[in-house]
């Protein structure tokens, strides 16, 4: 075999390689590409989806909780009045005792002084 039938061959077999590689990206690499960029599309897409819908869930919840929080806050504060007003009559009600006490002291025993 001379020098120029193995060039002729190592050139035969470049261009067949060539071709392979270009077949290769054609068939292979192309359609692989345009199914990720179409799966990250999508998912993208479903991602703000997810986030639009979650946030029309939740901004409702937010607010009934933040509501809640406030009626909670409102409720300890009505409970503290509640236990200061209950706290006045206890004594109010033990004042009146020790009277009542006095005058029936008074009144069964015959004291002078009330």
């Amino acid at each position: 075999m001379t020098w120029g039938e193995i060039g002729s061959i190592v050139g035969s077999l470049s261009a067949a390689g060539s071709f392979l590689i270009w077949l290769y990206k054609k068939l292979v690499q192309e359609p692989d590409q345009k199914i990720r960029e179409k799966t990250a599309e999508d998912l993208l897409q479903a991602d703000q989806e997810q986030r639009m819908h979650m946030e029309k869930v939740l901004l409702p919840i937010s607010d009934q909780i933040q509501r809640l929080n406030e009626n909670l806050e409102e409720s300890r504060l009505d409970r503290i009045r509640i236990h200061e007003r209950l706290d006045h009559h206890k004594e109010e009600i033990v004042g009146l005792d020790k009277r009542f006490t006095k005058i029936e002291h008074h009144v069964f025993e015959g004291g002078d002084k009330l």
